[in-house]
């Protein structure tokens, strides 16, 4: 057994919304939420125009779309609402991240938002914080799915709105981080019954 999350270390969770599922989808929204240890220490959130992911030949799925049109009115409301640019978006992002030093930058699945946001940095001209961005992705549906025995817990908030995405997914990493702790703790005094 071993921790996701140790003691002193900070993680982001990040969830992305979007237009399209491609590789170089067009990002209507960026949830972040920083965390440590003990829970969630800080946000980060933007709406974004789409029109200024079309300008940088972001990806735009007219399926991807209709799905959106079937998810709740607080769900489109984030995506229609937006008065946020593509490039200003992903630069305040990228200083905010720069601000928090992730060890781990965590997404729903490694082929998701992790890759969106490589593509939307490179059509932006910008760049991630640290040298070797693979070195700091973590996959949480991995975790997840390997600890079914952890419930996630209630969601708070809408879905699909990214902030509360990143929030929920964080909460529920926190959740299995905490029960792996516990088995240490107990194997550790089991095992010191048996050295007695």
């Amino acid at each position: 057994m071993y921790h996701i999350i140790k003691l002193g270390e900070t993680h982001v969770m990040q969830d992305f919304e979007t237009m399209s599922l491609a590789d170089n989808a067009a990002i209507v929204a960026i949830g972040a939420t920083a965390f440590d240890y003990k829970g969630l220490t800080d946000s980060f959130y933007r709406t974004i125009r789409l029109d200024t992911c079309q300008s940088l030949g972001m990806n735009i799925d007219p399926s991807t779309v209709l799905w959106w049109l079937e998810q709740s009115r607080s769900a489109q409301a984030e995506i229609t609402s937006a008065r946020t640019d593509i490039k200003s978006a992903l630069h305040d992002y990228v200083q905010w991240l720069t601000r928090h030093k992730p060890v781990g930058l965590w997404a729903n699945g490694s082929m998701a938002d992790n890759v969106w946001l490589r593509s939307a940095l490179r059509s932006a001209d910008l760049a991630l914080p640290w040298e070797k961005a693979y070195r700091v992705y973590r996959c949480y549906k991995t975790i997840r799915d390997s600890f079914p025995i952890i419930s996630p817990p209630e969601f708070v908030g809408t879905q699909h709105n990214a902030l509360a995405d990143a929030e929920h997914q964080a909460r529920h990493l926190l959740a299995i981080n905490s029960y792996l702790a516990a088995s240490i703790r107990l194997a550790a005094r089991d095992k010191g019954s048996d050295d007695a």
